[in-house]
């Protein structure tokens, strides 16, 4: 059986291109070029394949590779730099967006909408793994460790306490939330 196993896990490493000893790729004459090539991902996350000309306070002045067209783009609208050289420049969007801070109400809103997400999902992967945990700990019992079945079997109840806590504290968050923000007048 052991060497089934041992044998299908080769096999199946074998069959992906990943760890395949021949690579299918192949180089065409575009593929030389764009190495040369810069690369500007858009905020949008478009990627331009281009080179850089000049960078101003606000603009970079492009020139696209394969049809040599110059290109202004905003530097409030990229990315990333990904330099031909195998450097990198990453533009922080935050600091080129022109909008106020989070109010209050909306960290609050935020914060409750999050321990709800937290509380909902721990609350799944509890349920999920309640009956593949059930199973390994019984098999875990009768193989002699009754003591290991045992903290196996407090995985999906400690998820599921976790996530019914974080549950709880979101509902409590967003009660407070709508009686602050959404009071009759």
């Amino acid at each position: 059986m052991n060497r089934f196993l041992i044998l299908l896990i080769f096999c199946s490493l074998g069959a992906t291109q990943a760890f395949a000893a021949l690579h299918p790729g192949h180089q065409t004459d575009e593929d030389v070029e764009g190495a040369f090539c810069d690369t500007i991902v858009l905020a949008s996350g478009l990627e331009l394949y281009a080179t850089i000309q000049e960078e101003t306070g606000e603009e970079i002045l492009l020139t696209e590779c394969g049809t040599e067209r110059n290109v202004r783009v905003r530097r409030s609208s990229v990315r990333e730099i990904r330099y031909a050289n195998g450097e990198r420049r990453s533009y922080s969007l935050r600091k080129y967006r022109d909008r106020a801070p989070a109010s209050e109400e909306e960290k609050e809103r935020r914060s409750y909408r999050k321990l709800l997400g937290w509380g909902i999902g721990l609350l799944i992967a509890a349920f999920v793994l309640a009956l593949p945990t059930l199973y390994l700990a019984i098999g875990v019992a009768f193989g002699g460790a009754e003591g290991l079945a045992i903290w196996i079997l407090f995985i999906p109840v400690i998820l599921f306490m976790i996530g019914l806590i974080k549950l709880i504290q979101g509902l409590v968050q967003r009660k407070r939330y709508k009686d602050r923000y959404y009071r009759e007048t």
